[in-house]
């Protein structure tokens, strides 16, 4: 009998995160190279809560690697390791895929952005305004990276105070609503007069919510034991996560107006967001069934597969907009005897569903998309971040000697 607690949810949220970015960017480009063309699809989810899903798992897990004393904070040397770690497990697949894309796949950067690219690339400062196919997603890391130098300071002068207070629980949970709250006035406030773009994606600003919310979250996992509560909350939990997922690609780009106020749901969805995905980890990640995951059931279980992206979903991220580029660049079908054309012909009389040229297009360039990512990810994960990875855990055990 399947038992839904042995999910394994962070890899569960990261591949279905990963997918989902695939998804949204194959239709972003197809429509961004065919001008007028909309297909509607309740798929084309937004990139933007994907990406908002990893940054959130990232501060939870980087807080609790605090929390359990796998990282510390008490001197320099401390700081050091914590970095050190960072920058082995993120920054070689980073700059390989940078370097890859700035000199062998768009070599005319160099001079086209008066090396703007080139500098925010290396510095990593990228953002919205400097990218390119292959790095359009490096922002994220660049983010990341941002976050991950500030998190040993908060949780040098913040976090470790209040954790040895006799009402650590309350501060935080003070602490979590108004970095929650003030973010969410942040964006409301700054969002009509400041582009969309910026406010969703750019640099670390709009993006501390996201990250310290998961962090500060820990102080009510931490030795999480399993109870009827959190049994009844998990399946529940889980449908309201899918439902608010594909729900959120209608209201997206809608706008809710309250008196003469005008905002949009794009502002308020980050904030939505972190408490599904929190309480769902609540429920989740429990002592007894942390990461145990679902390798004892079939292959062929659906969530067993997103289990099996989330494994490789770095890879995924990083090397899907190159990819996307080019099959929106080379697959246009005229021909209506192709067999990818009659099988959708075949479909459309029992799903009384008629399927345009432009709409068969973008669901092959989606599904080859999807195929390639996952090969991407494969390879990055078995050369580049196994390898990583060995060698990361080598330098804590040799700091444990």
């Amino acid at each position: 009998m399947f038992k839904i607690e042995r999910l394994n949810i962070f890899d569960f949220l990261r591949g279905f995160a990963a997918l989902g970015i695939v998804i949204a960017h194959s239709f972003k480009i197809y429509y961004r190279n065919h001008p007028g063309v909309s297909i509607h699809n309740i798929l084309n989810l937004p990139a933007a809560t994907c990406v908002w899903i990893f940054f959130i798992i990232s501060g939870y897990l980087i807080g609790k690697g605090f929390f359990s004393g796998k990282y510390k904070t008490d001197n320099i040397k401390d700081f050091l390791n914590f970095y050190i770690q960072r920058c082995v497990r993120i920054l070689p697949i980073y700059f390989l895929i940078v370097t890859i894309d700035l000199f062998f796949v768009n070599t005319s950067i160099y001079f086209n952005f008066d090396n703007q690219i080139l500098k925010r690339a290396f510095t990593l400062t990228l953002r919205q305004d400097y990218l390119t196919a292959m790095i359009g997603s490096m922002w994220f890391i660049c983010t990341l990276m941002q976050l991950y130098f500030i998190a040993p300071f908060v949780n040098k002068f913040f976090i470790t105070p209040i954790r040895h207070h006799s009402n650590a629980k309350l501060i935080a949970g003070i602490l979590f609503f108004i970095l929650l709250g003030s973010e969410l006035i942040m964006r409301i406030v700054t969002g009509p007069y400041t582009p969309w773009l910026q406010v969703i994606y750019e640099n670390v600003r709009y993006n501390l919510d996201l990250f310290f919310c998961g962090f500060l979250f820990n102080f009510y996992t931490l030795n999480n034991e399993d109870n009827m509560l959190k049994k009844y909350m998990r399946p529940s939990i889980f449908l309201l996560f899918l439902v608010f997922f594909f729900v959120n690609s209608e209201l997206f780009n809608n706008s809710i107006n309250i008196g003469n106020l005008q905002i949009r749901w794009i502002l308020i969805i980050p904030s939505i967001i972190i408490l599904i995905l929190l309480a769902m980890i609540y429920s989740f990640d429990i002592k007894k069934t942390n990461n145990i995951g679902l390798s004892n059931y079939s292959i062929w279980h659906p969530l067993r597969w997103f289990e099996i992206l989330g494994g490789i979903s770095m890879g995924m991220f990083l090397c899907h907009s190159q990819t996307i580029c080019n099959l929106v660049k080379i697959i246009h079908f005229k021909e209506p005897s192709i067999f990818y054309f009659n099988l959708f012909n075949l479909l459309q009389k029992p799903l009384k569903i008629t399927f345009s040229a432009h709409a068969k297009e973008l669901y092959l360039i989606t599904l080859l998309a999807i195929i390639s990512a996952i090969i991407w990810g494969i390879i990055i994960h078995i050369m580049v971040e196994k390898p990583l990875n060995k060698f990361r855990y080598n330098l804590i055990d040799r700091k444990n000697k």
